[in-house]
């Protein structure tokens, strides 16, 4: 599964704003995500009930393995929670935080950013090519 971070959900709300509507609501019916509560949490602050594309997906509890470690390490609760998840191969977590982005680097946690899973949305046939020079 995918777990999507706060502010990668902002862009996703921004292009549903812009011009990219309905592409916007099909895609999030159709990917396989996640968020954490801690994730929730956050959107429900930032973006209150308007809008709220992340219902589709799952909504996934704190795991308490090495949450508490990624808080020491500076990172917030709704990225830690979604960190713990990237340690486990079978979820990639999409953000575009620059340190949750560091810490793949030497980690190799599935960790990407938006733009890398429309790439994948886009080789899978999701998108065309109309969409991305629209």
């Amino acid at each position: 599964m995918i777990g999507i971070d706060t502010f990668s959900w902002t862009k996703i709300i921004m292009l549903k704003a812009d011009s990219w509507n309905e592409i916007m609501t099909e895609w999030t019916k159709n990917i396989n995500f996640f968020i954490t509560r801690e994730v929730e949490k956050e959107l429900l602050h930032f973006h209150g009930n308007k809008d709220q594309l992340w219902s589709d997906g799952a909504i996934f509890p704190i795991l308490n393995i090495s949450y508490q470690n990624y808080l020491k390490m500076g990172f917030d609760s709704a990225d830690a929670s979604l960190l713990e998840y990237s340690e486990k191969s079978e979820h990639k977590i999409i953000t575009e935080d620059g340190s949750m982005l560091n810490l793949n680097i030497y980690r190799r946690n599935n960790i990407i950013q938006l733009i890398d899973l429309f790439r994948i949305s886009y080789s899978e046939g999701f998108f065309s090519e109309k969409e991305y020079v629209s």
